[in-house]
């Protein structure tokens, strides 16, 4: 499954399965493009002529044609917006279904079932894309996340992919997490909150992140246990990530939850002026992307061989 996503050498053209599914898919993507255009002139043209009348009228209708003139050219930006997202719509469905996978966007439900321990939810949430299937012969489920404190000031606590990943045991119950993330400031708690928890060992990745290791107050899980797969992971992360960094894991239930922080949107695929080699440009950009993060569920199953 780490190839399933790339082609493999010498493969080109209608042997492609990528290219294959983007060439069925153009007919639409090209519809949208010309709509997203005619919207978008539609919008300048209006609110050019309407501005340019309110300044020739004068008076008070002199300030509302300026502020028409400078609204314009910012409404067109929502046709644009709204024709990248129905190209994605179009484009990535197909995609993952040639390779596997099912896609999903605005999948915001997600929230309702993963864990709060191991991400800040703050009072602000979105999900943008969604993706599942089977990985080494695990259920997994990828979502591109944000969230956000939520207010008028609004801030971003966390943006990037939590993954679901079914484990082939049941590992004990353990979240690691770099100390940055739990640690808080005076009164100001962090943004991964570990209250119940106790933090029974550290580890140290390769970047010099450094993790704790926590397991629900009272547990007696040996940290001697639980060292060298977390140890493991940290060591792996910033080999196959590259993009991505690793922020948290968490273990219960038969599952693995894995967060990555990832200020690029994973999904990005066209736009209005985006030519078939620059929308298949962005599907392998994309895949490249995930091939990374594949590689690190693989590296986590890996892992827990050493606790089941």
């Amino acid at each position: 499954m780490t190839d399933a996503l790339t082609s493999p050498a010498g493969i080109s053209g209608a042997d492609d399965p990528a290219i294959r599914a983007l060439s069925a898919a153009m007919p639409v993507i090209r519809r949208r493009q010309r709509m997203g255009w005619l919207w978008v002139i539609l919008i300048l043209v209006v609110s050019i002529v309407v501005g340019v009348l309110l300044i020739m009228a004068g008076g008070d209708a002199l300030g509302y044609g300026i502020g028409v003139l400078i609204t314009g050219p910012i409404l067109s930006l929502w046709p644009a917006e709204s024709a990248r997202k129905a190209i994605e719509r179009e484009v990535l469905p197909t995609v993952c279904q040639t390779f596997g996978l099912t896609y999903a966007k605005d999948a915001n439900g997600i929230f309702q079932t993963i864990p709060r321990v191991f991400i800040p939810f703050g009072g602000r949430r979105s999900c943008d894309d969604t993706l599942s299937g089977q990985l080494a012969g695990q259920w997994f489920r990828l979502a591109e996340v944000k969230t956000e404190t939520g207010g008028k000031n609004s801030q971003t606590l966390f943006r990037g992919v939590v993954i679901t990943l079914h484990s082939r045991g049941r590992p004990p119950e353990f979240l690691m997490a770099s100390h940055k993330e739990t640690k808080g400031f005076l009164f100001f708690k962090g943004n991964v909150r570990v209250e119940g928890m106790q933090n029974i060992d550290t580890v140290s990745g390769p970047d010099g992140v450094q993790y704790g290791i926590w397991t629900p107050e009272g547990a007696t899980t040996d940290a001697a246990l639980l060292r060298p797969v977390a140890k493991r992971i940290a060591d792996l992360a910033p080999e196959v990530l590259h993009k991505s960094a690793l922020y948290s894991i968490y273990s219960a239930n038969g599952e693995w939850h894995i967060a990555l922080r990832h200020d690029k949107d994973l999904f990005k695929v066209g736009g209005l002026r985006a030519s078939e080699a620059e929308i298949m440009a962005d599907i392998r950009s994309a895949s490249a992307d995930l091939g990374q993060v594949f590689r690190l569920i693989e590296g986590v199953l890996k892992a827990e061989e050493g606790l089941i």
